[in-house]
């Protein structure tokens, strides 16, 4: 080997022959480096489990007759001097009620089938946590479950899925499929006791309403027991149209009132699923990671690259990386 190439930097012009035939003469160092840090990437890249990913696609909810209802009944209810909100969609909150405790601790403490174990377990069980402090162990399941959701909803199409990555296909799939069902409980539940609410509510207004009804009712029956004849007396016909607009007002407002009770108790016994899910979660055999083909293509060409910038810096300034080598050994060893 010339050593003439690593003693003697070029001055100038700068040679590109010389470090084309540097690299020449170190090319089989290079290719050791490169076939060294290469296979070990291969070894360990096999070692790293398989993870696979199961999604299921949930449609928009069905909510636009309940909400025009609701619409409905705020509109009465501002009529009469009251304010009911009306507030987000369901669509809108189901992220945030996906992860909450709610959801997660119901799902932490169900039973999922596992390759690992001959029966089934919990969460908790199934990741090993064995703290005596179980409101931690709770708590560090939760957290898992969290880093492997994921959820995305589409504004504009309203359309929702929700994916969990595991090493596991059907236990992925499983966790999934408790996601929505303890969703669909939950929205089903304060659906429920939203209702509720709202009945009640109503029947306190409708108390009221049929109380107003009837004294408007009694003093236009009054004023025309008293008022035979009204046709040549104007502040007489304008009393009456008053009387007569308070009774409509009364009426309307309790017919509608009437109405809004009995969709509130259908509301209150309805069982009719709530999710609707256009595409379960299922097993599936194709793995999201690891990227092994990937991994191994970056670590060949960063190995490769770094390499041979080594090589040609120490062949263009010797002197400082052996300075530098010298004070590494000085300052470490």
């Amino acid at each position: 080997m010339d050593s003439s190439f690593e003693e003697h930097p070029p001055t100038a012009p700068f040679d590109y022959w010389a470090i084309v035939q540097l690299l020449y003469q170190k090319r089989k160092t290079i290719i050791k480096i490169v076939a060294f840090f290469t296979i070990i990437t291969i070894g360990m890249s096999l070692l790293l489990s398989n993870n696979y990913r199961s999604t299921a696609i949930v449609l928009p909810d069905n909510d636009g007759g309940k909400s025009g209802t609701i619409s409905g009944l705020a509109d009465i209810a501002s009529l009469a001097g009251f304010s009911i909100g009306v507030g987000k969609s369901w669509f809108e909150l189901y992220p945030n009620i996906i992860t909450s405790e709610a959801v997660l601790k119901n799902i932490v403490y169900s039973k999922f089938k596992s390759v690992k174990f001959s029966d089934s377990v919990n969460l908790i069980q199934y990741l090993e946590l064995s703290d005596k402090d179980m409101l931690k162990n709770f708590e560090k399941a939760q957290e898992f479950l969290k880093s492997s959701i994921t959820i995305d909803a589409d504004k504009k199409t309203r359309i929702l899925s929700v994916s969990f990555l595991s090493n596991e296909s059907q236990l992925a799939a499983d966790i999934v499929n408790k996601v929505l069902k303890e969703l669909d409980t939950y929205i089903k539940t304060k659906r429920i006791s939203n209702a509720s609410q709202r009945r009640v509510w109503i029947e306190q207004r409708l108390t009221d309403v049929r109380r107003d009804l009837e004294r408007s009712e009694n003093d236009l029956k009054v004023f025309r027991e008293q008022n035979r004849q009204i046709g040549s007396s104007p502040q007489l016909l304008l009393e009456q149209q008053r009387l007569i607009r308070d009774v409509e007002i009364n009426s309307s407002i309790f017919i509608e009132l009437k109405k809004q009770i009995e969709i509130a108790k259908i509301d209150e016994i309805n069982s009719m699923p709530i999710i609707n899910i256009l595409d379960a979660a299922r097993q599936t055999t194709v793995k999201e990671s690891p990227k092994r083909s990937i991994y191994v293509i970056i670590v060949f060409f960063s190995s490769l690259t770094l390499s041979v910038g080594y090589f040609i810096v120490n062949y263009l300034y010797p002197q400082e990386i052996n300075n530098f080598k010298e004070n590494f050994r000085k300052t470490f060893f």
